[in-house]
């Protein structure tokens, strides 16, 4: 098992994202349900591998922490997935996709700079906040204008997790494995009466703890983060 660290009072909600999904069995739980079906058969997902690249420059680093995981299509092609957690509360105050486009350009000038063809950057986007927040498309941002001006917005695809707007009953009926604690840990981190009632919902991943590498990891790891964040 290869993890980061355990997350600690210095940033807690980034460091136990990064801790949590740096665990390639967490990546792959989180591609299957962040993903859509048709994208998911063209990925060889036994390819997939933690990579240690890092596409957020300075004028990203106040809105994004991410992980980047390299792997190939099923034509032997390679891609770049990565996840990006937005590590404020609320909302960005203009549309994400200008700091996407600014982090895409940085991984396909990085693929340049090491004579690589530019490989194409799957993003998954997820949110913790309290305050809603909508994923709109680019277009959106430009509806102002005549149509005839739309193919000059740069607009693309990136996929959009809001653990607000997933009810707990949702999490609790979904086969989520893993993933449905590190969601529930995430989305009520600051909700102390939710902890006190449903603390062992959150931090038991499986029976009995000891007999799993990665579940006594991530036992320790909630815990500590749900301690630093209190």
């Amino acid at each position: 098992m290869k993890a980061h660290g355990l997350p600690s009072r210095d940033r807690p909600h980034d460091k136990y994202f990064k801790a949590v999904f740096s665990i390639r069995e967490l990546a792959l739980e989180l591609l299957e349900f962040s993903l859509p079906a048709n994208l998911l058969e063209v990925i060889d997902k036994e390819s997939l591998g933690l990579a240690s690249d890092s596409y957020v420059d300075e004028h990203l680093n106040e809105t994004f922490s991410e992980l980047v995981y390299h792997a190939r299509l099923q034509t032997e092609e390679p891609v770049k997935i990565s996840f990006l957690f937005e590590h404020k509360s609320y909302p960005p105050s203009q549309p994400v996709q200008f700091q996407l486009l600014r982090y895409i350009l940085n991984s396909w000038e990085s693929d340049l700079r090491q004579n690589k063809s530019p490989a194409p950057v799957i993003s998954t986007v997820v949110y913790h906040g309290r305050k809603p927040w909508k994923k709109e498309t680019l277009v959106e941002h430009f509806a102002r204008f005549p149509k005839a001006i739309y193919p000059y917005i740069p607009d693309f695809e990136f996929h959009f997790v809001s653990l607000r707007n997933i009810s707990d009953a949702v999490l609790f009926s979904m086969n989520l494995g893993l993933l449905r604690n590190v969601f529930l840990a995430l989305k009520h981190a600051r909700d102390e009466q939710y902890l006190r009632q449903h603390f062992a919902q959150i931090v038991i991943f499986a029976e009995p703890i000891s007999q799993n590498e990665i579940v006594r990891f991530l036992f320790n790891a909630t815990l500590l983060y749900l301690k630093s964040v209190s």
